[in-house]
């Protein structure tokens, strides 16, 4: 396995985690929330996969860090309008019974 720097202490002590859930993930950003697969674009995974590195010499999680609120809000409304969009489709797909 390939080791790295860590960015901020340059540390090779780098600790990675990393776990595969499919669609069992819980996600919470203040009020918001997402339950299912891993949310994409937060430097921890996404998709059916969650990895975080972390400097155990310095404690750093590794990544692009600190994450904007304004990239927090367009990350959480693309996730909110293709849940709306997959809702749709099952609707029209099932009628009112689901």
């Amino acid at each position: 396995m390939k080791t790295h720097e860590c960015q901020q202490c340059g540390s090779d002590r780098i600790m990675l985690a990393s776990a595969h859930g499919r669609d069992c993930c819980y996600v919470s950003i203040g009020d918001w929330e997402s339950q299912g697969y891993m949310v994409g674009g937060l430097n921890v995974g996404g998709g059916d996969d969650m990895e975080i590195e972390v400097c155990l010499d310095c404690g750093t999680m590794q990544g692009e860090w600190p994450l904007s609120a304004e990239r927090v809000a367009e990350i959480t409304a693309e996730i909110d309008a293709e849940e709306a969009e997959r809702q749709a489709r099952v609707r029209q797909q099932y009628g009112r019974r689901y």
